[in-house]
């Protein structure tokens, strides 16, 4: 062991004599260091960062050869520090996190010291990413379909449940990226708090716990592995978590996550202020607050509103419509916006371009007897309409709604998830698909899924309304089947051609 150490540490001493060597440009300030990831420039790979033994090196440059070899050829300082950076250097190899070559991103890259060289490097690895979309509802999009409680570590579940005296309950955040860029799709799962789950008796403002949110690596063959690894401190702590978006607020590839979190919910209704949960350019993860003001926020969706080339979030709450407006770098301001004829009874946001006129509109559902359905179109948000629920469930609630081409028309469907309103609040579980015409005009109402006795506790021991939905060719014949989301309950409605549904429970 102490021989590879000390082959290790003269690497890394002959890499910084190298360095130290080259012609130096006058010191970078740290003011200055550029976030954007590790790119090609010509023949020149460029590290915006690289940490090297206790110093982080800026803008160092590396020569490719035509072999794809790289040599070392220039630098802009360093700094007596380890920061956040796009690469490392550690036992005889270069580790890039990000490159962006050619326009084609690539990660996890891995360069190797060729030994009896002066300070030559040879391409060992990579991985190609899955890319996140800056639309939150395109990063729905999974071929993962996972049971969350078995997914769950047991023995995180059993401690978390311990030390935050709550039951095993509900999943409402759950969100789909490739934390690791290792290509396949990993889970952030958030929790939520309701004591006991027997009779909400203990559900009071003074036993209220906020839980921390786990993230779960995928190893392939429906195998996952938490992690608390990628967090700079400790994982975030979530306060009643009803969504997870997703989006890469900061553009620098790794997803980012915004938990929508209502708080306590009872009255008083005190809120929770909303927590992104953003990375670094190293690829770990820290939360921060995106504005100073608690909301009672119950949906929330992403897209660019603006239309200057970031991730803007539209969120719904009780202070009515926020559109919280991206700077680039995951910095948000928040105005309230009216776009929207009515907002009372808006709970649940989406952001689809659903005229397919290449433009974003909004969407925007939830307690249908006070308020349709409505879709406002981009890019100006002056013009939209409203849709009708059938007559069956006119007076629900609508959990989730989701956009797809179910019939092969060339006309995208609205698919949407409802339980009970008013009399039956939350009681049942129906899925409804909403036909248009080529014109956008609404054409029809389907009920796809009818179950009024789906109306089980927290603790999931019985089915629940479908919260989220899940839209894939799960049979593979070409056809979109829809299914919901969590596959504890199992319920897949498979496509069969011509508008017909058939029901398959798993």
């Amino acid at each position: 062991m102490s021989y590879k150490f000390n082959i290790n540490q003269k690497l890394s001493t002959l890499l910084l004599i190298c360095i130290i060597s080259i012609s130096l440009n006058p010191a970078t300030s740290i003011a200055e260091i550029s976030d954007e990831v590790a790119y090609m420039d010509g023949d020149l790979l460029v590290l915006p960062q690289i940490v090297i033994g206790k110093n982080t090196w800026f803008n160092v440059s590396l020569e490719k050869h035509s072999d794809g070899n790289l040599t070392l050829v220039s630098h802009e300082g360093k700094t007596k520090k380890i920061l956040p950076s796009v690469a490392i250097f550690k036992k005889g190899r270069i580790y890039i996190n990000v490159l962006n070559d050619a326009d084609e991103i690539i990660s996890n890259v891995r360069y190797k010291y060729i030994a009896g060289t002066e300070y030559q490097f040879k391409l060992e690895s990579f991985d190609t990413p899955l890319l996140t979309s800056d639309i939150s509802f395109e990063n729905r999009k999974t071929n993962l379909w996972v049971d969350y409680v078995t997914v769950r570590d047991p023995i995180i579940r059993e401690k978390i449940s311990k030390d935050y005296e709550t039951c095993d309950c509900e999943y409402y955040g759950v969100g789909y990226a490739d934390f690791d860029l290792d290509g396949d799709d990993d889970l952030l799962i958030s929790t939520v708090w309701w004591g006991d789950g027997i009779d909400l008796s203990d559900y009071t403002l003074e036993n209220y716990r906020t839980i921390p949110i786990e993230m779960y690596l995928n190893k392939g063959k429906d195998a996952f592995e938490y992690t608390e690894n990628l967090f700079i401190n400790t994982p975030t702590l979530a306060d009643t978590t009803r969504r997870v978006i997703v989006s890469d607020f900061n553009n620098d590839v790794y997803p980012d996550f915004l938990l929508v979190a209502t708080g306590f919910d009872a009255k008083p209704y005190p809120g929770a202020t909303p927590t992104l949960v953003i990375s670094d350019i190293s690829g770990n993860y820290y939360s921060r607050k995106i504005d100073n003001k608690q909301h009672f926020l119950h949906g929330a969706a992403s897209g660019d509103i603006d239309s200057d080339g970031d991730s803007d979030i539209v969120a719904t709450s009780f202070d009515g419509v926020l559109l919280y407006e991206n700077d680039g770098n995951g910095n948000f301001s928040k105005s309230t916006i009216d776009y929207f004829k009515d907002k009372y009874g808006i709970f649940h946001v989406e952001i689809f371009d659903f005229n397919d006129d290449s433009y974003l509109d909004i969407i925007t559902t939830g307690h249908v007897w006070k308020t349709n359905t409505q879709i406002v179109f981009g890019p100006d948000f002056v013009n939209g309409m409203e849709i009708n629920n059938s007559e069956l469930t006119q007076n629900h609630v609508v959990n989730d709604i989701q956009f797809a081409d179910l019939d092969g028309d060339g006309i995208n469907e609205i698919i949407q998830s409802t339980t009970g309103g008013e009399s039956e609040f939350y009681q049942g579980a129906y899925i409804e698909i909403i036909y248009f015409d080529e014109e956008m005009n609404q054409e029809s109402n389907q009920i796809v899924y009818e179950n009024p006795d789906r109306r089980g506790g927290v603790d999931r021991t019985s089915p629940k309304w479908i919260w989220w939905l899940k839209i894939a060719d799960i049979d593979e014949d070409g056809n979109l089947d829809i299914m919901e989301d969590d596959k504890h309950d199992g319920t897949i409605l498979l496509n069969t051609g011509n508008r017909n549904f058939v029901l398959r429970t798993e």
